[in-house]
């Protein structure tokens, strides 16, 4: 009796274990995934304001060479 209950229990117990840590793993990686994300839109929002300095300010440095001749 002993050996039946340690034998399907323990196989319950650890099918329960494994399926808690894929559980975590699923979440953890679905952080992870959020986070590059965001990281990524940040990093192209920053690079989109760049792109419009530099374009504002060859505007206006060929407005400044037109007005010069």
């Amino acid at each position: 009796m002993l050996d039946f209950i340690v034998k399907y229990w323990l196989e319950f117990l650890f099918g329960v274990i494994a399926v808690g840590m894929t559980g975590f793993a699923k979440h953890y990686y679905s952080l992870v995934k959020k986070q590059r994300l965001a990281e990524q839109k940040e990093t192209k929002s920053e690079q989109t304001h760049e792109m419009l300095e530099a374009i504002d300010k060859l505007r206006s440095e060929l407005k400044a060479d037109i007005a010069k001749r």
